[in-house]
C-alpha cells in the first residue's frame, strides 16, 4: 500500500515539473520570439508637414513612432512650423521607426550695420559679410573732399531678414578734374609710364594692324589730350600692331566686378573667367574668392572675344570685346 502511494506521488511529482518546466519553455520561447525574431507591425508614415512641432511631435508618437528634430531658417515656413520629414508621408515603417523631422525657426533676422563715414567699398564689404545686399546707391556731392556713406535705408541697429537690400547715399566729395595727358604718337611703353605718373588709368587697349605707324605706338586715346576727368578716370588706347598680315587685329580690355553671395552661405566660391576667341576657349582665370571680394583682370582677344564668367561652376555672367 505504502509502495503504491509512493509510485502515485512520484508520478505526480514528476507530472508536476514537466509541466512546469513546458510552461517556463513556451514563455521563454515566447520572449525570445518577441526580442530578436518577431516581426515588428508596420505603419504608415503621417503627414505631419506644415504643422506645429509640438502638434506633430504628439501626432508621430500615437503612431509609436520616435522623432528627431532639427531646426533650420526659412523664409517660407513661418516659425515652429514643419519644414520636411523624412521618411515622406505615406511610406510604411516600422514601429518604433525614427522619423527626421526639420522645424522651421522663421527667417534669419540680421542686424543693419552702421555704415555711416565707410568708404563706397568698405560699405558694400560690410553688407557682404553681415549677408546682406547692396541696394540703390545714390550720390551727392558736398566740400568734403573724402568719399563717404552719408544715409542708409534700413538705419543701423534695425533687424532685417537675411538677403534684404540696404539702399546708401554717397557723399562724392568735392570732385577734382585733371588734365588729360598727350600720349598719342608715343610709344607703348612711353604711354604706360605717363599714365600710371598721372591721376588717371589705363582703359581698354585694342591692338590694330597698321601699314605706317610702327608696332607698340600709340594711334589714339581716348578721351582726348587736353580734355578734363576726374581722378582714376579710365584712358582707352588704339595701339599698333605693325603692319598687317590677314584681317585679325588684337583687343584688351580690363574686366572688374565684386564676387557676389547669391546662395546666402557666405562661403568662399571658385570664380573662372574663360575666353573664346579665334584661338579657341581658353581659361584664364581660376582662384576661389570670399563674397565681397574684387576681381580684376586684363583680357586680351585675338579678333573679337566672348567672355564668360562662373561662380561655382554656375554662369554669372557673358559679354563680347
Amino acid at each position: 500500500m505504502v509502495r503504491k502511494l509512493l509510485q502515485v506521488l512520484t508520478a505526480l511529482i514528476v507530472g508536476a515539473l514537466t509541466v512546469t518546466t513546458m510552461s517556463f519553455a513556451c514563455l521563454f520561447g515566447v520572449t525570445i520570439y518577441e526580442t530578436f525574431f518577431k516581426i515588428p507591425d508596420e505603419i504608415t508614415v503621417p503627414n505631419v508637414t506644415g504643422k506645429k512641432l509640438e502638434e506633430s511631435l504628439s501626432f508621430i508618437d500615437k503612431f509609436h513612432l520616435r522623432a528627431s528634430v532639427e531646426k533650420k531658417y526659412s523664409n517660407l515656413i513661418s516659425a515652429g512650423k514643419i519644414i520636411s520629414q523624412d521618411p515622406a508621408p505615406g511610406e510604411f515603417v516600422r514601429s518604433g521607426r525614427e522619423i527626421r523631422i526639420v522645424s522651421s525657426m522663421g527667417p534669419e533676422m540680421i542686424a543693419v550695420p552702421d555704415l555711416y563715414g565707410m568708404s563706397k567699398r568698405d560699405g558694400e564689404n560690410t553688407l557682404w559679410n553681415q549677408k546682406l545686399k547692396v541696394g540703390k546707391i545714390t550720390y551727392t556731392q558736398t566740400g568734403d573732399e573724402n568719399e563717404s556713406i552719408i544715409e542708409q535705408n534700413p538705419p543701423a541697429g534695425s533687424r532685417v531678414e537675411r538677403g534684404t537690400s540696404v539702399s546708401l547715399k554717397i557723399n562724392e566729395g568735392k570732385i577734382t578734374k585733371y588734365e588729360i595727358p598727350i600720349v598719342e604718337n608715343k610709344s607703348m611703353d612711353e604711354a604706360f609710364s605717363i599714365l600710371s605718373d598721372s591721376p588717371f588709368r589705363i582703359g581698354k587697349i585694342r591692338w590694330i594692324y597698321h601699314d605706317y605707324i610702327e608696332k607698340n605706338q600709340i594711334i589714339r586715346q581716348n578721351p582726348i589730350p587736353g580734355s578734363y576727368a576726374a581722378k582714376d578716370f579710365p584712358i582707352n588706347l588704339d595701339i599698333s600692331a605693325g603692319k598687317r598680315t590677314d584681317d585679325l587685329f588684337i583687343k584688351q580690355e580690363c574686366v572688374s566686378f565684386i564676387v557676389s553671395d547669391d546662395s546666402g552661405n557666405n562661403l568662399h566660391k571658385l570664380i573662372e573667367i574663360h575666353l573664346r576667341d579665334s584661338r579657341g576657349v581658353n581659361v584664364l582665370y581660376r582662384a576661389e574668392h570670399a563674397p565681397g571680394d574684387s576681381v580684376e583682370l586684363m583680357i586680351t582677344t585675338y579678333g573679337s572675344g566672348e567672355v564668360t564668367i562662373y561662380s561655382d561652376k554656375k554662369l554669372k555672367n557673358k559679354f563680347l570685346i
